[in-house]
């Protein structure tokens, strides 16, 4: 577990922002919903329960899956993986990514699910329960190793649970308070 001030968090969120398509919650004609960040200030982590899920990132609704060249006659698969972020998912959230891959990855493999799920930095945040949360009853309730990173926000930071080699590197090339920056 890692401790990052509030000025190494916001650098890890940039960075984010700088090395991945980064999506997480923000407040969508006031109500919490995953959307694309492109600023630390649009990031609102902890609201719950969000409008729409995360898993369009992973699974979207509509996707091209095949090209056709009819004057040649060929067909060529698509798949598209960019390199993306997911923060702000909650215990629940993580599980049913886990249980995702599961059903995708087994025969017959879902190629396109796999390598986006693949290129995809999973980063989960405690949550409050409400009273229509149901994570209990399906032990969903904490995040066990299935995520890349875990945020605790405290009040003068953030402690940091590495998940992964992958949350590792990230958390590595984030600015640290204690150590001289890199010089440009």
């Amino acid at each position: 577990m890692k401790y990052l001030s509030k000025t190494e968090y916001k650098c890890l969120i940039n960075g984010l922002i700088k090395d991945y398509a980064l999506y997480g919650p923000v407040l969508e004609d006031g109500t919490p919903a995953y959307a694309p960040i492109d600023s630390f200030k649009e990031l609102r982590l902890g609201l719950r329960p969000t409008h729409l899920s995360a898993k369009e990132f992973l699974f979207p609704t509509q996707e091209q899956l095949i090209t056709f060249d009819i004057e040649n006659q060929t067909a060529q698969a698509v798949t598209k993986a960019p390199k993306q972020a997911i923060i702000g998912l909650a215990p629940c959230d993580l599980h049913a990514i886990t249980l995702m891959d599961r059903v995708f990855s087994s025969p017959p493999e879902d190629i396109n699910y796999t390598k986006r799920r693949n290129r995809t930095l999973l980063i989960g945040t405690d949550c409050q329960p409400d009273n229509y949360c149901f994570c209990d009853s399906v032990k969903a309730a904490t995040a066990n190793n299935n995520f890349d990173l875990f945020l605790r926000i405290l009040k003068n930071g953030v402690l940091v649970d590495i998940g992964t080699k992958k949350g590792l590197a990230v958390l590595k090339d984030t600015p640290r308070q204690d150590r001289p920056q890199k010089p440009n």
